[in-house]
């Protein structure tokens, strides 16, 4: 501050009218506060604003390390914006002072700003979709998976004692026949954090014959209502959307009937999360914007179904963001499957069969299937109408082949995997069976037919 004291003195020797009204500096403020200078583009720097209520020699400084923001700068009357990207500062709450000495050598009250930089992401935990798959077909079995998560972190812990489960105060309001009463308690000194945040308000106790309207002034001056009705007891309300901030608690109530009254608690949050669900080529099917429900740290669900939802593999991104725009992101995989793979008319025509003789009569079969949609299908035959293992297999007629849904019919010559042809000089009954792998969801679907291999020559 020598070069302040400086200025003091060489305006005081220049002589001239004497000046003894020392500049104002007002309307100071940051936006976006907090703000994270970690070069992702978003909110790496903030905005600096104030007023000068003359022109004026102006300081402004962080406390801690004495960074000049500017220094002894020359600033008409007026408002004024600089770009601060708090280079070389730590995490955290920072005090910024401002002091303005003007051309006659008088000194302004120094003022003070607090501004918060956050870099910390939030963290999302504990993802979860149930069912996975589900089968959103709307016949009230796993209509709906359940994507659900839990958030941390959506604010700087320096400011803990202002968030859930901490309120920030509670109003109540009522109504005798003198007057109507409006009582702010604050649970906090100062009442808010040194930045905007969202409120909401939880009603406590209402004995209200109609709607509780109640006023609040944003940080951009607007004025935003919250309308309770009556027997809200324990329910809450939001104050504003996305652009309603608050950064003083200014509140009153519409005009009260006599008796009315009621007692709400106040609680801040900041951040907001959004789930987005894709499909396979990438389309944007699901937008979930969780602003609604949303309370900062906490744990969320969303719902998504019934119908209709094409069977298929989708892609779930779930976004979260902090009060410094600072982002946390995780992804996952949901099946819808309203559709299960099945395999029907499985059969062999003809049913008995006789290729030993090579009389050009009954020497082959085709085994008949169908699928209900495309899939991996495997045909194998058993010499066991039980046992479908290695020590029984016979014969593979397919494996892991992909096909189209809708019928199908593989040729069979009565013959083994080595060419054999199989119940030589005899009659035996074989187990065909038909198994389709579900594109979706990997679960195996069976079905199975005989046929009777009958080589034994008929009697003389």
């Amino acid at each position: 501050m020598r070069r302040i004291s400086f200025l003091i003195l060489l305006a005081i020797g220049l002589g001239g009218a004497q000046d003894l009204t020392p500049p104002q500096i007002s309307s100071y403020s940051a936006n976006p506060n907090p703000f994270s200078p970690n070069g992702d583009g978003i909110a790496d720097s903030t905005q600096i604003q104030f007023a000068l209520s003359e022109p004026a020699y102006v300081w402004i400084w962080e406390s801690t390390s004495g960074t000049y923001l500017v220094s002894g700068t020359y600033f008409l009357s007026g408002f004024h914006t600089l770009t601060w990207d708090g280079s070389g500062l730590s995490e955290g709450p920072h005090l910024l002072l401002f002091a303005a000495v003007d051309p006659a050598g008088n000194a302004s009250d120094t003022a003070s700003l607090t501004v918060v930089i956050d870099t910390t992401p939030p963290m999302i935990t504990n993802v979860s979709f149930v069912p996975n798959p589900f089968s959103p077909d709307d016949n009230g079995i796993e209509d709906y998976c359940q994507i659900q998560f839990t958030v941390t972190g959506t604010h700087d812990p320096d400011y803990d004692q202002y968030f859930p489960p901490n309120r920030i105060g509670m109003l109540t309001v009522f109504r005798d026949s003198i007057s109507q009463q409006q009582i702010f308690v604050p649970d906090h000194v100062p009442e808010l954090p040194p930045f905007p945040v969202y409120l909401y308000v939880t009603v406590l106790y209402t004995n209200m014959t109609s709607n509780l309207t109640l006023n609040f002034v944003d940080w951009a001056s607007e004025v935003v209502q919250v309308v309770i009705p009556p027997g809200a007891q324990g329910a809450s309300f939001r104050v504003g959307d996305l652009t309603n901030k608050i950064s003083s608690i200014s509140v009153w109530a519409n005009p009260l009937t006599v008796g009315d009254s009621a007692v709400v608690a106040l609680y801040a949050f900041t951040g907001n999360a959004a789930v987005e669900i894709f499909d396979s080529l990438g389309n944007k099917v699901l937008n979930a914007n969780l602003w609604p429900k949303f309370h900062g740290d906490g744990t969320y669900f969303i719902l998504w179904g019934p119908g209709p939802i094409p069977d298929g593999l989708y892609n779930v991104k779930i976004t979260v963001e902090d009060e410094a725009y600072n982002t946390d992101l995780e992804t996952g995989e949901v099946i819808a499957n309203s559709i299960p793979t099945t395999v029907s008319e499985v059969y062999a025509d003809p049913p008995k069969i006789s290729p030993q003789n090579q009389d050009f009569l009954f020497d082959a079969a085709n085994v008949h299937f169908t699928i209900s949609e495309a899939a991996r299908v495997t045909v194998r035959i058993y010499n066991s109408p039980t046992h479908f293992d290695s020590l029984h297999l016979v014969r593979t007629l397919l494996e892991n082949q992909w096909l189209e849904g809708g019928p199908h019919a593989l040729p069979f010559d009565g013959r083994n995997d080595a060419g054999q042809i199989l119940a030589q000089d005899s009659d035996s009954t074989y187990t065909i069976v038909v198994s389709a792998v579900d594109p979706l969801t990997g679960d195996m679907a069976n079905a199975v037919a005989q046929i009777e291999i009958d080589n034994l020559p008929p009697p003389a």
